[in-house]
This record gives structure tokens, C-alpha cells and sequence, in this order.
């Protein structure tokens, strides 16, 4: 119950508290801000029910109900206070709105907020008469809460006194429950005494009980009164929580009304920024349009500038494309005339060519003859001479040779039996021997001699000039690698060669030609090949493979008895050779050394290949072979009994004549007939090539005149070009221009309509 009325006084102080605090003074410099207001809810719905009526909470109450109506009257004007606000409000938003119309804002706002200033008036003044009837209803609250007190104290010595009572009671109780105790287990005298004992003590209890009953009795009543006063005070206090509302509503619309105030006053100061900012956005859209007009100006100016400079440059590109349309035309008559020149020239040229090459053709089969001239005192005298003188010796020296061996055979004889007559045969052998050795030394002497003479006649023929080797380009072309590498024709091309110099030197002396034919070649060949069976080295040896030789003419049915056939030169004459030109040359050279250097060999070669020696004149077969060693074979076999015992095995077989000089005869032929052909047609040529360089000159200056005006109508062309460019540039720009001038002056109509609302609006006199 104590602490239902602290409770109470608690809840009214808070009122008191808050009331007093919201007391305060709003004009239209300060405004009260919600930071001031503290509001603590009581812990009114845990008020005990025990509570008692008072008189004194019925007179709170009554206070309080006075303070409601005083609080109404507040909430009446509040509400009111709450319509200007809401009023202020809606043209604060309507101001929000309209700001980009600053006339019209700026006069809305300074009427509300002379509205919103007379509102927060009478606000103020209402919260104030609110305040004072609140601080009255604290005050009977306070004096409430004091009964309330004093009944609480009355209440807790009452149920002090009734705890006493039943204490008492108890106490009494527990006495006569002793004594009852005590009677049970007396004696008579004893239980007399303790009943007139416990009688009393009965009385007592009873006494006491009627006093508990009482006290009892003033409890409940006085809890009733307690109830009633709690329920006074709770009804004082939530009419004093919805008072407090009241207020605190006041207290928010006047706080709505201060930011209503506030909020035009704001609106006020930015409509003068809008009027401000309204000036700046005039005077920038004039400026604009006064740029875009001078801008629109430039651009009309840039685009006369640039059409009178198209139209200059259409007008110089007609005489200038006329130009290059006739340099054009005399570029193709030109070329027209150059392509016939030259095709002309091109037909001189190859007419010439072919005569050339037909010329070149048949002067490279003209072979230059690699010629032997003999020299003086070098014929057929001279060589039969020797020949004899040769013959001469070489039968007095073999028949020194029988001589000798007879005498020999005699001496062993008389050695053996030494009789008069074997004495008398050898004396006859020596006598023999003896005068056939001044035979032989006789035939040497005058062989030596005759061998010295043709030596001081023949060896000038070496060196002279017109013993010396020609080459032929069509030679020099053919590769030679060995006697194997060469065809059958190339093989018969020098079996023709050496013949063809051979008869050279025969023709000189007088003597019979020799004759090449296929069955020489073979027989030649033959014996080229079993010298290399033999591999039989002429340098080596020092003589002839006589071996080779025999065997091979015994095959043909020819005489075997020696070596009657072959003249051969060693392998250094073909040594580093690779043509068929350095063959040639090697077979040559040979020749020449055989005819005038032989003296070594008693001009035996020289002898043999001028057939001075063949005193019946028969035909002379001939061929030439060259073996594995580079060895040249000439072979010789004449037409009689002598060198052919068996004509059954031997046939001359194929002739091959040597076509070289009638060939040659015909090509010289060939070259003299084209020549003057060949002079003609340069003539012509010359002709055509002077035509020709005429006709590309001109050609050649109809395209340069053709190029600079082609390169003049170009560069006016692109001049035309860049200035449609210009144009189109200087049109766009233009374009652009007036765009911008017709937005810029289209700008300006509004920017003055609210350059001119603004001076209106700032100009109006605003009522604070």
C-alpha cells in the first residue's frame, strides 16, 4: 500500500516536471527544439488496487478536470494553430514547386510566412495558458499525493495496532493451550485453580479478539477509503497523462508551425537567390544569343567565302579536264604509233635475227683447217733419200747380224775341231763379217749424215706459223673424258681430222691419199684395246706392243710377221685434256713432231705416214684409236700382197670420206649468200629502230604532257574537293549557328519572364 502511493507522487512529480519544462518562450528569433522536451512514462497501470479513497485525491481530481478543460481550450487553439501550420505548409510546398517561377514563389512565401508568424502567436499563447493550467493541476496533484500519504500512515498504524492485537491474541492462545495442557495432567486442586485460570485467561483472549475484530473492522475501512483514493488518484493522474498529450500535441504543432516559419523564411531568402540567379541566366542567354548572332554572321561569311571558292574551282576544271582529254587522245594516238613502230622494229629485229643465227649457224660448221705446210727442202726426195739410206742400213745391220752369228758358229766350231777345214771356214765367216761391217759402218755414216741433213730441213716446220693448231668453238663445246666417252661419230670425226693432215702432207710430196674406212677404225681400236689388256706403256717400254699389233692383224688376215702398220704417240700428248677441241689439238701436235722433230728415230714416223716408202703407190687404208692410256693410234695397211696374205679375212669395209671441206664449202656458201641478205635487212632494221625511237619519243612526250595535265585537272579536282569540304563545313557550321542563335533566343523569352517575375517578387515588401 506504501509503495502504491509512492508510486502515485512519483507519476505526479513527473507531470509537474515536464509541465515545467515545456514552459518556455517561442517567438519568431528562437524556436524550441525537440531536444527540450522529456517525457518519462510512470508505471500508472501497476497501481494497487488496495489504494483508498481520499477527499483530498477527489479535489486532485477535480483540479485536474479543470486543467482538461483548460487543456481543451489549449487543443482548440492548437488545432487551429495546426490549420495555419498545415496552411503554411502547403504553400511552402507550393513555393517548392514553383521556385523556377520566382515571382509567384517569392509572393506565396512572404504570405505564409507572415500567416505562419501571427499562427505561432497565438500558438505560443496557448501552450502558455496550457502551461499555467497544467502547473495548477501539479499543484492539486501534489496535495493529493500529501492525503494520500497521510491516509497510508493512518492505514499502517491501524494494521500496526490489529498485527499487536493478533499477537496478542496468539499469545493468550498459547497460554490457554499450556493450561489446558497443564489441567489435563493435574490433580483436582490443581485443575480447579488452572480452569479459574484458564477462565480468565478466556476472558482476556475474548477481550483481546473483540479488539483484533475491531481493529480488523477499522482496517477494512480504511482499506476502502485507501482504494477510493488510489482510484481518485489514478483517474487524476491518466487525466493528467492525456492533458500531458495535449500538450505535448500543442507542443508539436508549434514546433510544425516554427518549421513552417522557418522553412518561408528560407523560401524567401532563395527567391532572392532565384532572382539573382534569374539575372545571371538573362544576361548569359543574351550574351549566347549575341555570340550564336555573331557566330551565324562568321558562318554566313565562311560560307559565301567557300561557295565563291567551289565555284572558282568548278570553273578551272573544265579547260584543265578539256586538256587532259586531248592529251589523252594524242597519248593514245602516240601509243597507237609507238606500238606500231615497235612491232615493226620487232619484226626488222627478228628477220635480222634469224639471218644471224642462220650466218652463226652455218659459219660454226665451218671448220678452220688446222693446216701442215712442209718446209723448204723437206719432199719426197729428201725422205726417200733417208728412206733408203734407212733401208740401207737396216739391211747391211741384219745382215751383220747373220754374219756375225756365222762366224760365231764357225769359231765354236773350230774351237771344238780345230781342223784345217773348220780353221778355213772361220777365216771365210771373218772375211764375211768383216766386209759387212764396212757395209753397215759405210750405210751409218751416210745415214747420219742424210738424218742430219733432213733434220736442219724438217725441224723449222715446228715452228712455223702455219703449223699451228686451230681451234673450233663447236670442239671446244664437246666434253672428253677418255677414249670411252667419245661416240662412234666423234671417234670417225678424228679418224677424219688426223687423215685430213696426213693427206696435207701427201698432197705436198705427191703421194697417193690415204683412205679412212670403217674396217681401219675397228682394226685400230682393236689394238688400242689389247694395249690395254697389256696395259702396255709406250714411255715405259721404250717400243711397241709389237705383241698386241701381231695378234691383232693375224685376226684381220693381215701379215703378222711385225709391226708394219703403226705409227703411236705417247700419252703425254693427251695429258690434262678435256675436249674434243684438246684431242684434236693433241693428234696435231703429234703429227707435227712425228713429220719434223723425228729425227731420233731416223724420220721413220715421218717416212711411214708420207708414204714416200711405198714405191708401187697401192691404196693406203687408214685409222686411229686412242687407248686407255691416252696413247694415239695411227694405223696404216696398204693394199697388197705383202700387209694382206689372206683377203679372205680382210676387207677394207666402208669407206668414210671426209666430207669437212665440201661442208665447208656449203656453209661458206650459206654465209655469203645470207650476208648481203643480213646487210639488207639491218638497213631495214636501222629503219625501223629510228621510226621506232621516233615514235616512243613522241610517245613519251604525249605521256608527259598526258601526266601534267592529268596532274593539273588532279590538283584542281582535289581543290574542288576541299572546297565542297569547305562548304560543307562552312554550311554545317551555319546550320549549327542558327541553331544555337534560335535556341539561345528562344532561351531568352523565359529567362526575362523570370528575370522580371523575380524583380517583382523581391521587390514585394515581405511582413514579418
Amino acid at each position: 500500500m506504501k509503495k502504491t502511493i509512492q508510486i502515485i507522487a512519483g507519476t505526479t512529480a513527473v507531470l509537474a516536471g515536464t509541465i515545467m519544462t515545456n514552459s518556455v518562450m517561442a517567438n519568431a528569433d528562437t524556436t524550441p527544439t525537440p531536444g527540450d522536451t522529456t517525457t518519462n512514462q510512470g508505471s500508472q497501470d501497476a497501481l494497487n488496487a488496495e489504494v483508498e479513497a481520499n477527499p483530498e485525491v477527489q479535489a486532485a481530481s477535480g483540479a485536474a478536470s479543470d486543467a482538461s478543460t483548460a487543456v481543451d481550450k489549449a487543443q482548440g487553439v492548437v488545432d487551429k494553430d495546426t490549420s495555419g501550420v498545415t496552411d503554411a505548409q502547403s504553400a511552402a510546398n507550393t513555393n517548392s514547386t514553383a521556385v523556377s517561377n520566382a515571382q509567384t514563389s517569392l509572393a506565396d512565401a512572404t504570405k505564409n510566412q507572415s500567416s505562419a508568424a501571427v499562427a505561432k502567436g497565438d500558438a505560443q499563447s496557448a501552450l502558455d495558458k496550457a502551461n499555467e493550467t497544467a502547473k495548477n493541476a501539479s499543484d492539486a496533484s501534489d496535495q493529493a499525493a500529501s492525503a494520500s500519504a497521510a491516509a497510508q500512515s493512518s492505514t499502517d498504524a491501524a494494521v500496526s495496532s490489529a498485527a499487536d492485537a493478533a499477537k496478542s491474541a496468539a499469545a493468550a492462545q498459547s497460554s490457554a493451550d499450556v493450561l489446558s495442557k497443564a489441567a489435563a495432567d493435574a490433580t483436582q486442586a490443581n485443575i480447579d485453580d488452572l480452569n479459574k485460570q484458564i477462565t480468565t485467561q478466556e476472558g482476556v483472549v475474548g477481550q483481546d479478539n473483540t479488539d483484533v475484530q475491531n481493529t480488523s473492522d477499522a482496517i477494512t475501512a480504511q482499506g476502502q477509503a485507501v482504494t477510493k483514493a488510489n482510484t481518485a488518484a489514478q483517474d487524476a493522474s491518466a487525466l493528467a497523462a492525456q492533458k500531458l498529450a495535449a500538450q505535448a500535441a500543442a507542443k508539436t504543432t508549434l514546433d510544425q508551425a516554427q518549421g513552417a516559419y522557418d522553412d518561408a523564411v528560407a523560401k524567401a531568402g532563395t527567391t532572392k537567390t532565384a532572382l539573382d540567379d534569374a539575372t545571371t541566366k538573362l544576361n548569359d542567354a543574351k550574351d549566347a544569343l549575341t555570340n550564336a548572332t555573331v557566330q551565324v554572321t562568321e558562318a554566313e561569311t565562311a560560307l559565301k567565302t567557300a561557295n565563291e571558292a567551289l565555284t572558282a574551282a568548278k570553273n578551272a576544271i573544265k579547260p584543265l579536264s578539256d586538256a587532259a582529254s586531248t592529251a589523252s587522245d594524242a597519248a593514245s594516238t602516240a601509243s597507237l604509233a609507238a606500238t606500231t613502230a615497235s612491232d615493226a622494229a620487232s619484226t626488222a629485229q627478228s628477220a635480222a635475227n634469224s639471218l644471224s643465227a642462220a650466218i652463226s649457224s652455218a659459219s660454226a660448221t665451218i671448220q678452220t683447217p688446222s693446216t701442215i705446210t712442209l718446209p723448204a727442202g723437206m719432199d719426197s726426195a729428201a725422205l726417200v733419200q733417208m728412206s733408203q739410206a734407212t733401208d740401207m742400213y737396216n739391211e747391211y745391220a741384219a745382215e751383220y747380224e747373220t754374219d756375225d752369228a756365222a762366224f760365231m758358229d764357225a769359231s765354236q766350231k773350230y774351237t771344238d775341231d780345230p781342223t784345217a777345214a773348220n780353221s778355213a771356214a772361220r777365216d771365210a765367216a771373218s772375211a764375211t763379217l768383216a766386209k759387212t761391217n764396212s757395209y753397215k759402218t759405210t750405210a751409218a755414216t751416210q745415214l747420219a749424215q742424210i738424218a742430219a741433213d733432213l733434220t736442219t730441213i724438217a725441224n723449222p716446220g715446228a715452228t712455223m706459223e702455219s703449223n699451228k693448231y686451230q681451234s673450233n668453238p663447236s670442239d671446244v663445246a664437246i666434253d672428253y673424258n677418255g677414249a670411252d666417252s667419245l661416240t662412234a661419230d666423234q671417234y670417225e670425226d678424228l679418224g677424219k681430222f688426223a687423215a685430213s693432215l696426213i693427206n696435207q702432207i701427201r698432197t705436198q710430196l705427191g703421194e697417193p691419199q690415204v683412205i679412212l674406212t670403217t674396217t681401219m677404225m675397228a682394226f685400230a681400236k682393236d689394238i688400242a684395246a689389247q694395249y690395254d689388256t697389256d696395259n702396255w706403256d709406250l714411255d715405259a717400254q721404250g717400243r711397241h706392243d709389237d705383241a698386241a699389233i701381231k695378234s691383232v692383224a693375224s685376226n684381220y688376215g693381215l701379215n703378222a710377221g711385225g709391226n708394219y702398220y703403226e705409227n703411236a704417240e705417247s700419252k703425254g700428248m693427251l695429258a690434262d685434256h678435256k675436249t674434243l677441241d684438246d684431242v684434236k689439238a693433241g693428234i696435231y701436235n703429234a703429227i707435227i713432231q712425228m713429220m719434223f722433230s723425228d729425227q731420233s728415230a731416223n724420220f721413220g714416223h715421218a717416212i711411214s705416214l708420207s708414204g714416200v716408202a711405198d714405191t708401187d703407190k697401192v691404196t693406203n687404208y687408214f685409222g686411229l684409236s686412242i687407248d686407255g692410256l691416252d696413247q694415239i693410234h695411227f694405223e696404216q695397211v696398204l693394199d697388197s700382197k705383202a700387209y694382206i696374205p689372206d683377203p679372205t679375212k680382210f676387207s677394207a669395209g666402208t669407206v668414210i670420206t671426209d666430207t669437212t671441206a665440201a661442208d665447208n664449202a656449203a656453209a661458206q656458201k650459206k654465209v655469203d649468200d645470207l650476208t648481203p641478205q643480213l646487210k639488207t635487212q639491218q638497213g631495214v632494221l636501222d629503219t625501223a629502230n629510228t621510226d621506232n625511237t621516233t615514235a616512243q619519243n613522241n610517245l613519251k612526250a604525249a605521256n608527259a604532257t598526258l601526266a601534267t595535265a592529268q596532274a593539273d585537272l588532279a590538283t584542281a579536282q582535289d581543290t574542288q574537293s576541299k572546297a565542297q569540304d569547305a562548304v560543307n563545313t562552312a554550311s554545317a557550321a551555319l546550320t549549327e549557328a542558327n541553331t544555337t542563335k534560335t535556341t539561345d533566343s528562344e532561351a531568352i523569352t523565359p529567362a526575362q519572364a523570370a528575370f522580371d517575375a523575380a524583380t517583382t517578387t523581391n521587390n514585394t515588401p515581405a511582413m514579418l
